[in-house]
């Protein structure tokens, strides 16, 4: 199955790991979301070899694409073009508007936008990788998008989604009388 292929790639992956990641030529570029009101910062490192195979990585928070320069060649190794991102607000991408709020759940919409925009619209499934903040990102995203998702890779997760709420909704949180936004 594919998720089953999936997961011995990325065993093959933390193989390689051990060795060092090999370097690898990426490219900076941006990607237009939300309608084209958002300009979002990628780094692309194209897949080695034949297969055309989809990754989108999401960092932590306040954290960039950078994050996963070391990771990313070994996807890109393994015949996947590794998309990393710099979040909104984070790194080179735009900031959102004073008003907006930043929540994994906005966030997580932003990437089937950006697999799009990389011209993987309504290809097969893609993997994601989140880091951290990320994780919670990327899991929105696959519960969200399922169809489009072939495998989900998370790391250093502390909260997942909730990880953001207690913050904004300050004591009601603390009373266990919350509701999600």
């Amino acid at each position: 199955s594919t998720a089953r292929c999936s997961v011995w790639s990325l065993l093959r992956l933390s193989v390689a790991l051990e060795d060092g990641a090999p370097g690898m030529a990426f490219e900076d570029r941006r990607v237009g979301v939300a309608g084209g009101e958002l300009s979002l910062a990628v780094r692309v490192w194209p897949a080695q070899g034949a297969e055309r195979q989809l990754c989108v990585a999401w960092p932590g928070w306040l954290d960039n694409a950078g994050s996963f320069d070391a990771l990313a060649p070994l996807f890109a190794a393994a015949g996947y073009t590794f998309v990393a991102c710099d979040p909104p607000g984070c790194g080179l991408s735009d900031h959102l508007p004073p008003a907006a709020t930043y929540m994994d759940l906005n966030d997580s919409g932003y990437i089937i936008e950006l697999a799009d925009a990389m011209g993987y619209e309504d290809e097969s499934p893609f993997v994601l990788v989140g880091h951290s903040r990320g994780s919670g990102v990327v899991t929105a995203c696959a519960a969200a998008f399922p169809a489009r998702i072939a495998a989900l890779v998370t790391f250093e997760s502390a909260f997942g989604l909730l990880g953001v709420f207690p913050m904004e909704m300050g004591a009601d949180a603390k009373k266990g009388n919350h509701k999600l936004p």
